[in-house]
């Protein structure tokens, strides 16, 4: 064993933790910029504790919203609207959505206030957990080798889409894959958690809980609050 050794191992430690913690920055603040200022994929905002997922438009006097029976993370004006919807991707979605076990959309029962005190600005922020899933997954293509571990670097490709189809941001689109920390980055939770459960080259879609992600907050332009 080499004079010193344990001297240099410990420099070393530290020199890996500081660079790991560098690239872990420059890639949330990539992700967050593309959250933020991306235009290519640029949803319509609107509120869906208020009105229509097809038609946008607020219920009829003297009636209300409707909530799909099955997830609850949608909501329609009527029956026609509904079709509309199932035809045009909602059936791909719903059993991934439902598996998040939501008790009530917000135009059924308004989602209570976090009791949490958090920044306004860290929209990757998540309340305590009350034992409600952060996230459900459907596999389409299974993975090879181990899950990432509580050290793991991992490198993902993604199409982020909102409850009622549309899509907010995609890596696939960019051509580019995004980086981060499993545990330590500031990637929304229910994401990360996520992540952690796949191996490599697995393919699933990935429904996450409002609380475990944008919460009451949501992200300007991209993602509405409560939504999943």
């Amino acid at each position: 064993v080499p004079r010193g050794w344990w001297h240099w191992a410990r420099s070393l430690e530290v020199t890996t933790t500081l660079m790991r913690n560098f690239a872990n920055s420059a890639n949330h603040r990539q992700f967050q910029q593309s959250i933020n200022l991306d235009q290519s994929e640029q949803p319509n905002i609107f509120d869906i504790s208020t009105r229509c997922v097809v038609c946008r438009l607020p219920a009829p006097k003297k009636s209300k919203l409707h909530p799909c029976a099955r997830c609850k993370a949608v909501a329609y004006c009527g029956r026609e609207c509904q079709k509309r919807h199932w035809a045009g991707g909602h059936r791909k979605f719903c059993p991934v959505l439902s598996g998040l076990k939501l008790e009530a959309h917000p135009a059924a029962a308004p989602p209570p206030a976090s009791s949490v005190s958090r920044d306004p600005q860290d929209v990757f922020a998540a309340p305590s957990d009350d034992g409600a899933p952060a996230f459900h997954k459907s596999t389409s293509r299974e993975g090879r080798g181990p899950t990432p571990d509580d050290e793991a670097m991992v490198r993902v490709h993604y199409d982020g889409y909102l409850a009622d189809g549309q899509k907010m941001d995609s890596s696939t689109t960019k051509g580019k894959a995004f980086d981060f920390h499993v545990t330590r980055s500031r990637v929304a939770r229910g994401w990360r958690e996520a992540v952690r459960t796949m191996k490599a080259g697995e393919k699933a879609i990935v429904a996450v809980a409002p609380h475990a992600a944008y919460a009451d907050h949501g992200v300007p332009d991209k993602v509405p609050r409560h939504s999943p």
